[in-house]
């Protein structure tokens, strides 16, 4: 009789956390575990392989001594650090957990300091840019014309952490590191915020110049911020 693949599931997670206690008690279990993961993902693809993921990761919890939430806590600092861009940051950290322990990766990746969580980014392209470029013509009636460039980058700030006003220095570089503008930066909007700000570089533009035309045109620009003072809703005011 053929087991549901609710019954398998659970039989594939018990040989996975359960395991042999000798050498050919593991090979019959590999076995066993095989045929589970088959099963599964002929009754519903990619089941068996999910199922398998998850209870090894169980399995790796347990037996380095920490729950869930912990695993939660190093991936997220993994993410953080790593600047992980991807459509499956779950998958693409275990592949690195696994063969790995909390201490290790705790040393590897460690929670970002609050300096460490400003920080610029700069997105082109899609919903959602994190960077943007306005050009304009402000005398087009009449005159001579001046040229205005005004670049939009948005800074990320310490997470759920309420913030009045921060002060640094905002850098804009090309893909060969070159710096194109560099100007300090004081953010004071009326009321506090959280999680991001947008911060907005104006400059007078001259076609002539070719760092005006790199920041113009170019679509491989990488910002970089260093935060000097931060002034939390509370009133208190950390340096750096």
């Amino acid at each position: 009789m053929q087991r549901s693949w609710l019954a398998t599931t659970q039989v594939l997670f018990a040989l996975v956390i359960i395991g042999g206690c000798n050498k050919s008690e593991e090979s019959q279990t590999e076995q066993a575990r095989e045929q589970a993961v088959e099963e599964l993902n002929n009754a519903i693809p990619g089941l068996g392989d999910r199922v398998n993921t998850i209870a090894k990761q169980s399995k790796w919890i347990e037996s380095n001594g920490i729950d869930t939430a912990e695993y939660q806590q190093i991936q997220e600092q993994w993410v953080t650090r790593t600047n992980f861009v991807g459509t499956d940051p779950a998958a693409a950290f275990w592949d690195i957990a696994k063969d790995s322990t909390p201490a290790q990766l705790n040393k590897d990746f460690p929670p970002l300091t609050d300096q460490e969580w400003f920080s610029a980014s700069i997105h082109l392209d899609g919903i959602g840019s994190s960077f943007t470029r306005d050009f304009s013509n402000k005398n087009r009636y009449g005159g001579e014309p001046e040229y205005h460039l005004r670049i939009q980058v948005r800074i990320r700030t310490i997470p759920d952490k309420p913030i009045k006003s921060f002060t640094g220095d905002l850098t804009v570089r090309d893909q060969e590191s070159n710096t194109l503008h560099q100007e300090p930066v004081e953010y004071k909007p009326d009321v506090s915020f959280v999680d991001m700000a947008f911060v907005y570089i104006r400059i007078d533009y001259d076609d002539t110049n070719p760092l005006h035309r790199s920041l113009r045109f170019d679509k491989t620009l990488e910002a970089l911020f260093v935060l000097s003072t931060v002034t939390f809703a509370d009133g208190s005011i950390q340096e750096y």
